[in-house]
């Protein structure tokens, strides 16, 4: 191992140095500068332009903000969770669906979050995007959902048709709360 002879002697608490076998060259670090000098003068700046660049620091690029949602098919009333990535930490995500707004997520400390929503009433069926816009980054993603006809639970499939089949279990548990809400609202007159 080659060093200079002040961190040799021990210097700056490189205390290892001194417990092993020293082969000097018998020039102090100073006496070798100046034989430098001397056998390679006249010096000249140009001589060590280039190995050492300074530029501008590129800032650390933030991962690109993403959405998913729970389902990617979903009808009027329906409750969806919404998952949200590479947002600002502790950050309001706005979330909406062809603009019309269904709630905001609080994101963690790594700009991630999720929040249940509620597809509203009235809503078109066909293709729709769902929209999270952050509230101090303006970051957005999008994801898109393909919103169905509502159901009509009790009529077989629970599609309105009448050709039978199972409710769609989302569908059902929507409609059985929303039964229940009704019932404890009319008994206690909330």
């Amino acid at each position: 191992m080659a060093t200079n002879s002040f961190l040799a002697s021990g210097g700056d608490n490189f205390a290892a140095f001194t417990e092993g076998t020293t082969e000097g060259t018998g020039l102090i670090d100073f006496d070798a500068f100046q034989a430098y000098i001397e056998d390679n003068s006249p010096l000249s700046p140009e001589d060590y332009t280039g190995r050492v660049s300074v530029g501008e620091a590129e800032e650390p690029q933030a991962p690109a903000a993403a959405v998913t949602a729970s389902s990617t098919e979903v009808a009027a009333r329906d409750r969806v969770t919404i998952s949200v990535t590479g947002f600002g930490p502790s950050e309001r995500v706005v979330v909406t669906l062809d603009g019309e707004r269904l709630g905001r997520i609080r994101t963690d400390a790594e700009g991630a979050g999720s929040a249940e929503v509620r597809i509203p009433r009235g809503v078109e069926a066909g293709p729709a995007d769902i929209l999270a816009t952050g509230a101090d980054s303006d970051r957005t993603a999008t994801v898109q959902v393909q919103v169905t006809e509502p159901g009509r639970p009790g009529n077989g499939n629970g599609n309105g048709n009448g050709n039978g089949g199972s409710p769609n279990p989302g569908q059902f548990l929507t409609t059985f709360q929303e039964l229940l809400r009704n019932l404890l609202r009319g008994w206690f007159g909330g």
